[in-house]
């Protein structure tokens, strides 16, 4: 089952600008929308056939993370720019705030 954001959702933005976009096709119309990338970890928690996105720091032992071209999502990965799939939301967050 997918698991996904709710359109106008930075975090779905981001994803399918990054991630769909690049293969034509979209989120699917079947996928659980969830509100928040917390209700995201709990749904993909709760249900091993499941898949979703969230953002790096709602990722938690209770759900499995992929690894891209061998390299784990982790902090250090993403600060050093080894983790291909990135984005520094909070300055999207600042700009569309008026406050960057």
């Amino acid at each position: 089952m997918a698991v996904s954001r709710e359109e106008g959702s930075g975090t779905r933005g981001y994803f399918e600008s990054a991630v769909m976009k690049s293969t034509g096709k979209e989120i699917t119309d079947h996928a659980i929308i969830q509100d928040s990338n917390g209700k995201i970890r709990t749904t993909v928690a709760g249900d091993k056939r499941s898949i979703g996105f969230l953002s790096l720091g709602y990722a938690s032992s209770d759900v499995k993370t992929l690894t891209l071209d061998g390299v784990a999502p982790s902090t250090e990965n993403v600060r050093s720019g080894e983790y291909a799939i990135l984005t520094d939301t909070s300055n999207d967050h600042e700009r569309r705030a008026g406050r960057g």
